[in-house]
């Protein structure tokens, strides 16, 4: 058992079918150990107050941001609540919940743990794939399951491009920073489509992030 104050970093909106369920599930692998904080997009069903009633720590933020503003948000708040780390964890129930006890496992030597999912769902996760292996040996970057040592944020900017955890993940392990990967099932979603959008919207926000990557260095 560990002594780090670590939460999960729950991105919501709209989340009601699976929120609850999904703390829960979280809950019951690590015990004590983890704090959950739920950034409520401002959902306009039940997301809010079955979060709340499952245990979490819910933040709403006054106006709807996005899957990426609600992730930073989140990061943000456990940061300024004096976590140690944050875990990042779809609301939605794809994420395995039996798997947050090897994170926790990995964080003391780690500032970053990464997930790598059986297979990518589009096109543009495959070729930023390409990317992020062949300069760093990153094999899914885009992942949402990663965990992050929360002092990295006093040394790096992580607002530079609309990206939250693809930018913090690159800035981390360009710097040379212990990190580690591991790989995760990934279960069908819950709760309706994806907030990520179309596969054509999504495909086109993926390879403005691997292109913003790009001319920054990363």
């Amino acid at each position: 058992k560990t002594n780090l104050k670590i939460t999960l970093v729950l991105p919501a909106y709209n989340e009601e079918r699976s929120i609850a369920q999904t703390i829960l599930s979280a809950k019951s692998y690590t015990g004590n150990q983890v704090d959950v904080i739920v950034a409520n997009d401002c959902s306009k069903d039940h997301t809010a107050q079955r979060a709340a009633d499952a245990g979490a720590i819910v933040h709403t933020l006054p106006h709807n941001q996005g899957y990426d503003g609600a992730l930073r948000a989140g990061i943000e708040l456990a940061h300024a609540k004096g976590y140690d780390f944050a875990i990042t964890f779809d609301a939605d129930g794809q994420h395995p919940a039996h798997m947050l006890p090897k994170y926790i496992e990995l964080l003391p030597d780690h500032d970053l743990v990464l997930g790598i999912r059986p297979e990518t769902a589009r096109f543009s996760e495959f070729v930023f794939a390409i990317y992020t292996r062949c300069r760093y040996g990153i094999r899914d970057p885009l992942c949402g399951m990663k965990a992050y040592r929360l002092s990295v944020l006093e040394q790096y900017k992580f607002d530079t491009y609309d990206s939250t955890n693809t930018e913090l993940m690159l800035r981390i392990v360009k710097a040379k920073r212990p990190w580690t990967q591991l790989a995760v099932p990934i279960a069908p979603r819950e709760g309706g489509p994806s907030r990520f959008g179309s596969v054509w919207r999504g495909n086109m926000r993926i390879f403005k992030s691997l292109w913003r990557a790009i001319i920054h260095g990363l």
